[in-house]
């Protein structure tokens, strides 16, 4: 079959496929107002697969021949359609008319009454936006970790690629169709533009012979064309460049961290994207895009006598700017789910939740022995709290009002996280770790990030002034991880400080004005001033090199102390000795090592992968709510915290309190925000004091979960729990219903 024969086939085949799967799509096109405009009809590859797998594989082959196909055959069945809906509303019968009697070329829309001719209309710049799963290739071999999409072998494929935003182009305006006339008969025709050398191919001969030739005519023979440039057909155009995101090839063995890094910023390659017509503005940067495209050369001619090296870029078919539910609905992991369902079942019958959460926590960070309150509150901020958003979903399917109809204030769900600690004490191995299981994280240094760096640079290019995204704008919906996070200048900590409470980030550079969306979790870390011990007799702003408006942003502070503790020294060799596969040289008491058996009753610890399929999952399923048990306890705690005299706490603080709940009722697999999870927040904000002094509530140094006592405390989970709830109760003479 010709190549001709089998575009004419696939135009009929997608006609079919459009006319009895996507009529109701059709019809929304034929009611649009604004018919000049250019739309977007998105098709699945997937489901065009299902349908007809003969029809995919063409398209996967030819991708830009059968976009133009696909196309023409939309025009058809709008063409068929119309005519249904016009024959409908004149009381006729007519059903079914058959789209192949149709003409191929340049539909118009048939005569109808001027009651008609306003409602509906074919639309001549639909575009087929088709999108692919992740990972496609045109049929080549998976990409190997860290390699770019944009290769020479898979110029003219279509590719799929997922990743962020770092900078989007000016839109511009482009000649996409040139209107020639022959100089002999006079006949008019378009011609494509070359999107890569800026050039049209003129045909041979006046391409008027194929159309007309009918009985009495003449074939015109003439080679010479005029150009009407006031007929020509222009377009938006947009460059944008994308990080792609790759799948982590990284597992931790017994001998540490091996594969590549796929948060690096050096192996996050960028990407040149091309968006056109209706894709062009319609993402900023800092999102999250699925993009769906052909491999195209990309640039200027290579002059005569230089050497032949050209840029690629992908021509984006279709761009899917994807948030936080769209990814997990994204993701086909109902078995896995239906595990996590179990897991919990199975705790809840046992009455051993506690325990089970404990198996969670301690296999986040699997390399470092003890550090529970730390893992915790890593966890915790993993999960985040309940935004507003929705919390305004979940009251209007009660109450039946409109969702976005109600507006209130927006309160941030995101939580914030600071690590202080001695030399050595792993802080940076968390937030290697938090990188792996956050699918959307970036780590930066301190000592080395500007402010422009954090945030957005304004970059000139060809003329332009852009703006690139920065460290926290790329997290965007993720986690930035800040190491030596005292390292920031006055000017560049102060960036963070809308960054972390409003979850915007303001601009304005080389004239232009922009606010960005930053809805990220920030994770630092840091050491005392000159890189000294802690001193427990000391608060925390005489100690750090972080401003106080800083410090109060960050919903936990937790301290890391080397201590001086053979127990605990002990506890640590052999868990090193352990992971190394040299288990046995010291000997632990006994009473460590059943502690180590009642965190592992309810199974293994749980991998990376598993990690993060549950915290998607809990993400997505849970959005808990305050019981009036759970507010009685804050609120008191809250006044408590307020008249304790060693530190200053604000309102933020019990918004603070508020997240912390609700993320330990998400990690619980909770609908409703008890009493426990109250308590477990307010524990882990009472670490946040001091050391020596206890906090508000005195709790004894073997439950204070900041502490390695906490971790070689032999009881049960429950009973730990269960010790902390009567101890705050008490303190702050909380009566529970």
């Amino acid at each position: 079959m010709s190549q001709s024969d089998s575009l004419k086939w696939l135009e009929r085949e997608i006609s079919d496929y459009l006319y009895k799967r996507k009529r109701q799509d059709i019809v929304r096109l034929l009611l649009n107002a604004q018919p000049e405009d250019h739309q977007g009809l998105p098709l699945s590859l997937t489901e065009l697969g299902v349908w007809n797998l003969e029809v995919a594989e063409y398209i996967f082959n030819n991708p830009i021949q059968s976009i133009e196909a696909i196309e023409t055959g939309i025009l058809r069945v709008q063409n068929v359609v119309l005519q249904e809906l016009v024959a409908k509303q004149e009381g006729g019968d007519e059903e079914g008319i058959a789209w192949e009697q149709q003409d191929v070329g340049k539909v118009s829309t048939p005569v109808v009454s001027l009651s008609q001719r306003h409602r509906y209309s074919v639309k001549e710049n639909v575009h087929a936006r088709l999108f692919g799963p992740a990972g496609m290739m045109n049929g080549l071999a998976p990409l190997s970790p860290g390699q770019s999409v944009a290769r020479s072998e898979l110029v003219d494929c279509l590719v799929t690629l997922t990743g962020t935003v770092a900078r989007t182009g000016v839109v511009k305006v482009l000649e996409s169709r040139k209107l020639f006339e022959c100089a002999s008969c006079g006949y008019k025709f378009a011609v494509v533009v070359d999107d890569f050398a800026n050039d049209v191919s003129l045909p041979q001969q006046c391409p008027s012979s194929s159309s007309t030739g009918g009985v009495g005519s003449s074939v015109c023979t003439g080679g010479t064309f005029r150009q009407c440039p006031s007929d020509n057909t222009f377009t938006n155009y947009q460059e944008i460049y994308v990080q792609e995101v790759h799948s982590s090839d990284e597992v931790y063995t017994s001998h540490g961290y091996q594969g590549g890094d796929r948060t690096s910023s050096n192996s996050r390659k960028a990407v040149t994207v091309i968006l056109q017509d209706d894709l062009a503005d319609c993402c900023q940067i800092g999102d999250e895009v699925h993009i769906t495209g052909i491999v195209i050369r990309h640039g200027s001619t290579t002059p005569v006598g230089a050497k032949a090296v050209v840029t690629l870029a992908v021509k984006a078919v279709s761009l899917v700017v994807q948030d936080e539910q769209d990814t997990h609905s994204a993701l086909n992991k109902d078995a896995m789910y239906a595990k996590f369902e179990e897991f919990w079942t199975s705790a809840r019958v046992q009455d051993s939740i506690f325990t089970a959460r404990d198996v969670i926590v301690n296999s986040l960070c699997p390399m470092l022995s003890g550090m529970f309150g730390v893992k915790l509150s890593v966890l915790l901020m993993l999960l985040g709290g309940v935004s507003q958003h929705d919390i305004t979903d979940q009251e209007s399917q009660f109450d039946g009002t409109d969702a976005g109809s109600v507006k209130r204030k927006a309160s941030r769900a995101d939580i914030h996280v600071l690590l202080v600690g001695d030399p050595g004490t792993g802080k940076s191995q968390i937030q290697k770790f938090v990188t792996h299981v956050c699918p959307k994280a970036v780590i930066t240094s301190g000592s080395s990030a500007s402010s422009a760096g954090l945030t957005a640079a304004a970059v000139k290019e060809n003329g332009q002034w852009t703006l690139e995204a920065g460290a926290l704008v790329l997290a965007n919906g993720g986690v930035c991880c800040i190491d030596e996070i005292d390292g920031l200048k006055q000017s560049e900590s102060s960036a963070l400080h809308e960054v972390m409470e409003q979850q915007t980030c303001s601009l304005a550079k080389a004239g232009m004005v922009s606010t960005l969306q930053t809805k990220v979790s920030v994770f630092g870390t840091c050491n005392p001033k000159g890189n000294r011990r802690i001193d427990p007799r000391k608060t925390l702003e005489e100690q750090l090199a972080l401003s106080s408006p800083l410090l109060s942003r960050f919903d936990i502070i937790l301290l890391l102390l080397d201590d001086m503790n053979p127990a605990a020294d002990a506890v640590i060799v052999d868990h090193i000795l352990n992971m190394r596969g040299h288990a046995g040289d010291v000997v632990l008491d006994t009473k460590s090592r059943e502690g180590k058996e009642l965190h592992d009753s309810l199974g293994d610890m749980w991998d990376i992968e598993m990690l993060r399929n549950y915290i998607q999952w809990c993400k997505m399923k849970f959005h808990p709510l305050l019981s009036q048990d759970a507010k009685r306890v804050l609120i008191s705690y809250y006044q408590a915290r307020r008249s304790f005299g060693s530190d200053h706490v604000t309102v933020r603080f019990f918004e603070s309190l508020i997240r912390l709940s609700q993320a330990h009722a998400k990690l619980m697999a909770r609908h409703e925000v008890g009493i426990h999870d109250a308590v477990v927040a307010i524990c882990l904000a009472d670490a946040s004091i001091g050391i020596t002094d206890g906090g508000v509530l005195q709790i004894p140094s073997n439950l204070r979960m900041g502490e390695m006592g906490y971790y070689m405390n032999t009881e049960s989970a429950e009973v730990k729990v269960d010790t902390l709830k009567s101890i705050v109760l008490e303190t702050l003479d909380v009566q529970s219903d």
